[in-house]
């Protein structure tokens, strides 16, 4: 049996032990990808106040690893993903709204502010969904604007929400908000949204609160109002043809709110669903 002989040009190899690379030594394109397939959820962030991070969707502990990690890290955490305020059912108009401001700023305080400056995504409820404006909404559209027009002058109430969002999120960029109010005053917002003149209540309400984004939110490009709750029946009613077709309501928006505010409607005959998406800046 022959033998390959040892020579310079054929040295032998020993194993040797396994190489490894320090995580901070990669490319910084790849750590943060990785920080994005750790931090980003597929759904939005739901921040419930009550409950512990035991058991977190995501690997925030990642954020523990070292201060350079964490400084990389947090800000893919906070800028890509979506933060949820759970909305609070309107038993009660003033808890609700106290509830609604001593838990947005409970979550900001409990991040931190230089946190809080990172997030770019928020969805919260705000005012003008109370449980009066829900009982008679069932009645008229008149006893409607009646109700909207008291609940829009309430003092303290709007913009206490929104010197919070302007003090913790000045760079929040998309504001979406929703509103736990009954079947009938979601129906009254949408045909009030759609066929509304800019004197209706609610047009008033959208004016002045662009206009205290505006003011106090100088990143924000867009506002996205989510009107999705229709009873059955309304569901019934929309999906037999009492529905305006898609190019009759855009219309309706192109002529209302152009040189105000430009909106883009998304419709779902199956779900009843209708969102507006508002761009408060060019």
């Amino acid at each position: 049996m022959s033998t390959l002989e040892t020579s310079p040009s054929h040295p032998t190899t020993t194993p040797s032990s396994t190489q490894t690379i320090s995580f901070l030594a990669l490319p910084a394109e790849i750590r943060e990808q990785i920080y994005h397939y750790a931090l980003i959820s597929p759904k939005p962030a739901l921040h419930f106040p009550l409950l512990t991070p035991d058991n977190p969707a995501l690997a925030i502990g990642l954020l523990r690893a070292n201060r350079q990690i964490q400084a990389e890290a947090r800000v893919v955490l906070f800028s890509r993903n979506l933060f949820v305020l759970p909305p609070l059912p309107d038993a009660d108009e003033n808890l609700s709204v106290l509830w609604r401001g001593w838990s947005l700023e409970r979550f900001f305080q409990c991040i931190g502010g230089a946190n809080a400056r990172c997030i770019r995504r928020l969805r919260v409820s705000f005012p003008l969904c109370s449980a009066m404006l829900g009982a008679v909404a069932n009645t008229s559209s008149l006893r409607c604007d009646e109700a909207l027009a008291r609940a829009r002058t309430a003092p303290g109430r709007r913009d206490w929400l929104l010197a919070l969002l302007a003090e913790w999120c000045p760079g929040l960029r998309v504001l979406e908000m929703e509103r736990a109010t009954s079947h009938h005053f979601e129906y009254y917002l949408w045909r009030a949204f759609v066929y509304g003149g800019e004197d209706s209540e609610p047009r008033k309400m959208l004016a002045e609160l662009k206009a205290g984004l505006e003011a106090g939110l100088r990143e924000l490009r867009q506002v996205v109002v989510h009107l999705d709750r229709v009873s059955p029946q309304e569901k019934d009613v929309i999906q037999y043809g009492f529905l305006p077709d898609v190019d009759e309501i855009w219309a309706s928006f192109r002529d209302t709110m152009r040189g105000h505010m430009k909106a883009v409607v998304f419709l779902s005959l199956y779900e009843a669903a209708l969102a507006i998406s508002r761009k408060c800046f060019e």
